[in-house]
């Protein structure tokens, strides 16, 4: 008897899952981990699709907890690197989530439990607009490209989709991996097709703009979802950012750009920690001291610059690994083969990946120490003939001093008049 409930157990947990990320009440959700037999590894698929395998001991040991707390599965995966079953379970009202995670953390089945959180999104070539986007910093720009495009470094951007038909991110993207839903093109995901453009658009093609390494293999992973059609702004959560982390490791990146912050997340931290043990560079957007991920130690965590002069005490993350860029207005590239104008600290993320994925392809091995001078030197060069906000960048130097005044709206060309703002 005993056997056949639990081989029902886990037929249920392996073949019950579809569940989307925009789940109803995802605030009654939360993730627990349990120790996991291992087995064959997860398939390259996004979590809406049924059939991760469980081994006995993992699909006993979640049964267990749903029946002992008081708890209902919505899905479930397998994660390899950790040793780990993770499952997404709701909390049954009466109980209150905070009851529930006391009471299932002192569980001696459990490895971890927290919350489900939510994140959010934080933009000598012949291509016309090369000159729009970096203005007298242009030629700083070639001459890093006489020593490196990024090629053969593979760029993982953990963002919403990568409009893959782009004409000026054709062949830039090696995989794209949908971890929210089914859609396979990506085609009105705005907020990662515009990050992707300042890391990597292709350089001398004739059209449009040319970025900052723009030979690097990008992998479009999309952990996030836009909160509205036509709307930068977009949401992830633990989960699909959880996904996401894991086959970016999985598959080797050497930079991991996550133009997104949100609380701290016990989950993707374990995570962090292999990627940056195993030599990626992870890079975030930062909008508030202490937002994770660009918080946590070992992350390069970049801030959008100010108009204004930043200020000398500003505070750093306690390892120091913080960069300023400017982000104002930045040019990339836009879905449906367009071209606009974003700012925020998303983008100023963007521009460090780009510049990371350079150091990687010159120094295959780098110290964090070494990778942040260089980073700072490499983003100075840049701003030292900066022609204006949207190509002046500074860092947290105290008594630093853009090399040139701002340039204004009314002196900047547009070619399209509508501008792109992320949320924070």
């Amino acid at each position: 008897m005993r056997a056949s409930v639990l081989s029902l157990a886990l037929a249920l947990l392996m073949c019950a899952s579809c569940a989307t990320p925009r789940l109803a009440h995802p605030d009654r959700l939360v993730v627990v981990t349990v120790a996991d037999a291992g087995g064959a590894p997860m398939p390259a698929r996004g979590y809406h699709r049924p059939g991760y395998r469980i081994s006995a001991a993992a699909a006993a040991a979640i049964s267990g907890l749903e029946h002992d707390y008081g708890l209902t599965r919505v899905d479930g995966w397998p994660i390899d690197l950790l040793g780990v079953y993770c499952a997404v379970l709701s909390v049954d009202e009466p109980r209150t989530v905070a009851d529930a995670l006391a009471a299932i953390g002192r569980d001696p089945r459990v490895r971890l439990a927290q919350p489900m959180q939510t994140f959010a999104v934080h933009g000598g070539y012949d291509d016309p607009y090369f000159g729009l986007q970096y203005g007298a910093s242009a030629a700083q720009v070639l001459q890093m490209h006489q020593g490196a495009t990024g090629k053969g470094v593979h760029v993982a951007v953990v963002d919403t989709g990568i409009d893959r038909s782009h004409p000026d991110l054709q062949g830039r993207i090696g995989q794209a991996r949908n971890f929210v839903d089914g859609d396979a093109h990506f085609d009105t995901d705005i907020h990662g097709t515009a990050v992707a453009g300042i890391i990597a658009a292709n350089a001398g093609n004739g059209i449009g703009i040319v970025g900052l390494a723009p030979g690097a293999d990008l992998l479009a992973l999309k952990a996030c979802w836009q909160t509205a059609p036509d709307d930068i702004r977009a949401q992830c959560n633990t989960l699909t950012l959880a996904k996401a982390i894991t086959y970016a490791i999985e598959q080797h990146a050497d930079v991991i750009n996550m133009s997104l912050g949100g609380p701290n997340d016990p989950l993707l931290g374990l995570l962090l920690e292999v990627a940056l043990g195993r030599g990626a560079v992870v890079v975030a957007a930062q909008n508030a001291p202490g937002e994770f991920p660009a918080d946590f130690p070992g992350v390069i965590a970049v801030r959008a610059a100010s108009e204004a002069e930043p200020v000398s005490d500003a505070p750093h993350k306690r390892d120091g690994t913080v960069l300023e860029a400017a982000a104002h207005d930045v040019l990339s590239t836009s879905p449906g083969g367009r071209y606009d104008y974003f700012s925020g600290s998303s983008m100023a993320a963007a521009r460090v990946a780009g510049l990371s994925a350079l150091l990687r392809q010159e120094r295959s091995r780098v110290s964090a120490p070494q990778m942040i001078d260089e980073l700072d030197r490499r983003l100075a060069a840049l701003g030292a003939r900066g022609a204006g906000s949207d190509t002046r960048v500074v860092t947290h130097t105290p008594g630093a001093q853009p090399s040139t005044p701002p340039m204004s709206s009314a002196e900047r060309p547009k070619l399209i008049p509508a501008r792109q703002s992320e949320g924070s």
